[in-house]
């Protein structure tokens, strides 16, 4: 069964479930571009780092220094995963544990300035990647892409 079937059978018009199809057809490729680029950027860090690692750099960055309980709890990622990153980062220097003041058996995890350092780079990075893909388009084009992906990242639009 093909999916524009699936479609057609929850009750959309044959043209309709080709245009739903068409979207879903290019958020497939956008979440292959983005896993391309977390495997990229993770490299101009290390070579041995993995996308994760980047993921746990800049959730630490927003977030400030934290349980590497709660970073796995944020990112849906397994402990185990989120243990394994937190050991790569720290043996870049990217990160550092302390004793957690309030609780001194727990464990608090942050970057280091040289993790700040590598992050900002990679976010450079992206920032011109993003760029080359959208510096052509017109203001116009732009609002719209921003108000159509602001109305499809919202929760209760759709009901």
């Amino acid at each position: 069964m093909s999916s524009e079937d699936v479609a057609i059978g929850a009750g959309l018009s044959p043209e309709r479930a080709t245009l739903v199809n068409g979207v879903g057809d290019e958020l497939g490729q956008l979440m292959a571009s983005m896993r391309s680029l977390s495997h990229h950027l993770a490299a101009q860090v290390d070579p041995e780092l993995q996308a994760a690692g980047v993921w746990v750099l800049r959730w630490l960055s927003h977030n400030g220094p934290s349980h590497a309980g709660q970073i796995a709890t944020e990112l849906l990622m397994d402990k185990g995963a989120v243990s394994r990153q937190l050991r790569t980062l720290r043996e870049l220097g990217l990160v550092l544990s302390e004793p957690d003041p309030l609780d001194g058996r727990a464990t608090l995890v942050q970057l280091t300035e040289e993790g700040r350092a590598r992050l900002e780079r990679i976010r450079e990075i992206g920032r011109e990647r993003f760029y080359d893909r959208i510096e052509t388009w017109s203001d116009k084009d732009l609002r719209a892409f921003s108000a159509m992906l602001g109305r499809f990242n919202d929760p209760g639009a759709g009901a």
